[in-house]
């Protein structure tokens, strides 16, 4: 499984190369899909995210610091009721689709992963997978019967992509 102690940066496989990288937006507002990550303080720190086990076996969530104001810690959501993805400042109440599933899709040089929501109540997009939009950089929930078919609902997860650069700035 991947490296759980250290930032994690994810790389959606759909198939326009213009938009690749998960994203938080620094004023918290949303997530997005990044063209590239330059050695960048504050553009990086949207797209390191912890990976942490919930309470639940085999669910986890996703969270990333925005440093550059006082949002703090969020937490990918994905939204069954209309098939958004997006920020919740809590993993607790209302915000069931902070809970993802990380599956293994396929392994070889690179093990390929796809997240799928864990949110509760109904919805056409419940049980539903990240789907990165490369064309236009946007994030939503494919359902499970469009995921197969769907390249942007896999995902390199990647947490040696950028050793090189120093983050002692996020303490």
């Amino acid at each position: 499984m991947v490296g759980l102690e250290s930032a994690a940066y994810l790389y959606c496989l759909g198939t326009s190369e213009e938009n690749r990288w998960l994203h938080a937006r620094l004023d918290g507002t949303g997530v997005n899909l990044a063209p590239s990550l330059p050695d960048d303080f504050e553009y990086i720190a949207g797209a390191a995210w912890s990976i942490s086990r919930s309470q639940t076996p085999g669910v986890y969530y996703l969270s990333a610091t925005i440093p550059s104001n006082q949002t703090g810690i969020v937490y990918l959501d994905g939204r069954i009721t209309d098939g958004t993805v997006g920020l919740a400042p809590s993993t607790e109440g209302g915000f069931t689709g902070t809970r993802w599933c990380l599956s293994k899709s396929r392994e070889g040089t690179d093990t390929i992963y796809t997240l799928q929501c864990m949110g509760s109540g109904g919805g056409q997009f419940s049980q539903g997978f990240l789907d990165g939009r490369t064309q236009d950089g946007t994030i939503g929930l494919a359902t499970p019967l469009q995921q197969p078919s769907f390249s942007g609902t896999c995902w390199k997860i990647l947490t040696e992509y950028f050793r090189h650069i120093s983050f002692r700035r996020f303490s």
